[in-house]
């Protein structure tokens, strides 16, 4: 029997010099990718690179894929950077088979 997932959750910090980290926990999926879309978008004006923590992230479906590759294409357009680091095994898995692997640092 399959656990409850955990639930979706997303902190930051700000380590100075335009450097924001968020960490995600929970499931990216067609539910809480939205969310964490309109988080970034919010966050990333005076950040030169975000950075998502998703060692947390016990599960992301080809929604919260598209999400990461399409907000990383916005702020590559404002000459700034995303990149996912630490991903779980699980979401290391979807990134390389969706071929957005290049996101992890």
């Amino acid at each position: 029997m399959r656990s409850a997932p955990e639930a979706f959750s997303v902190t930051t910090a700000d380590l100075g010099g335009g450097h924001i980290v968020l960490s995600v926990r929970g499931e990216v999926d067609l539910a809480t990718a939205p969310i964490l879309d309109r988080l970034i978008g919010s966050l990333h004006h005076g950040a030169h690179r975000v950075v998502i923590d998703m060692s947390g992230v016990s599960f992301i479906d080809s929604t919260g894929a598209w999400t990461l590759v399409e907000v990383r294409r916005q702020l590559r357009q404002a000459g700034r950077d995303l990149l996912v680091e630490d991903p779980s095994p699980f979401v290391a898995k979807v990134l390389d088979l969706t071929g957005t692997a290049d996101l992890v640092r």
